[in-house]
């Protein structure tokens, strides 16, 4: 009997653990005069793989997840380059910040600024 429940309650904990680092985000990027524009992006954390807008896009390094931010490295093409992407999600606020490099040696990435809705 004891074997039994032992298996019962390590299932459950398995269980329920399989889906505790998914996360849902729907961003929008701000100015740097804090206007929201209207594009909404859609990212999609699940089973440690990245989605954004339905697309997976390659993780370079697991993803670190705790109790108040989410941050994450991968792979881009935009605009037929691809770049390397760190971003952080501020899991308190819903802010997030992207930096985009062109390479491993770029000392002055791109950054973007969102606001997102986690659920």
């Amino acid at each position: 009997m004891k074997r039994l429940l032992s298996i019962i309650f390590f299932v459950l904990l398995f269980e329920s653990n399989a889906f505790a680092n998914d996360f849902y985000f729907v961003c929008q990027q701000e100015t740097r005069t804090g206007v929201i524009l209207k594009d909404k992006y859609l990212y999609e954390l699940k089973n440690n793989k990245l989605y954004l807008g339905g697309s997976e896009e390659k993780l370079l390094t697991k993803p670190k997840i705790s109790n108040t931010s989410i941050a994450l490295k991968y792979n881009m093409v935009w605009q037929g380059k691809i770049e390397i992407v760190e971003t952080i999600f501020n899991r308190k606020n819903g802010n997030m910040i992207e930096k985009y490099y062109e390479d491993e040696d770029d000392d002055e990435p791109a950054i973007n600024y969102f606001v997102c809705d986690i659920f």
